[in-house]
């Protein structure tokens, strides 16, 4: 007889999920449709051709929202010990119409990413993230968990912001639906000390 257990997920992805909680304003919408009515094509849908979104002046009561979030991230869930702090590099606008889809991707040259979407149908739009660990055994599942599942997905709505490491594998499967899916991505790097000076990893960025 079983009189204790315990299951720990040990190095789980922390997948961070956050909602901006207001409207977008309308100047915010307005640049919203001018950045992606000037737009190249991605592999499967279409990108802003300007990718520094949040560089601009009316996108800074956004992007402050976005940083307060980034921060907790960091200092919650990784916790660094030393001064470190992260910053947005880059950051675009992605636009997926009926048929269209976004690729299997992660983002290098980037510590954690996010997605921010400015227009989602939580009924039909999702985000997919991909386990890239290899699978040995092939076992059919009679209930998904955290622990037997490859694939796992969230339903995405105006003002939905998720957090997640760079070198996660994410996806928009091909979109059914006639509404257009547009969200804000962006990348992050570190900026002050990492690693230590007596191991020989110490690096002041």
């Amino acid at each position: 007889m079983i009189t204790k257990k315990q299951v720990t997920p040990i190095f789980p992805t922390p997948v961070y999920y956050s909602n901006l909680n207001r409207k977008f304003t309308k100047k915010e919408t307005d640049f919203f449709k001018k950045i992606i009515s000037s737009k190249v094509d991605n592999f499967g849908n279409t990108v802003s051709s300007n990718n520094y979104v949040l560089t601009n002046k009316i996108m800074k009561k956004i992007k402050e929202e976005i940083d307060i979030r980034v921060k907790e991230y960091l200092d919650k869930i990784i916790c660094p010990k030393k001064n470190t702090n992260l910053y947005i590099t880059q950051s675009w606008i992605n636009s997926t119409l009926k048929n269209q889809y976004h690729h299997y991707h992660a983002h290098p040259n980037s510590y954690i990413s996010g997605v921010l979407y400015l227009n989602a149908d939580p009924k039909v739009d999702r985000i997919y993230f991909v386990k890239d660990d290899p699978t040995i055994f092939s076992l059919k599942p009679n209930k998904f968990n955290i622990f037997n599942s490859n694939l796992w997905w969230y339903s995405v709505k105006p003002g939905d912001l998720l957090i997640f490491p760079s070198s996660t594998t994410h996806y928009v499967a091909q979109k059914k639906q006639n509404n257009q899916r547009i969200s804000l991505s962006f990348n992050t790097f570190f900026k002050g000390k990492l690693g230590d000076k007596t191991s020989l990893s110490e690096l002041i960025l």
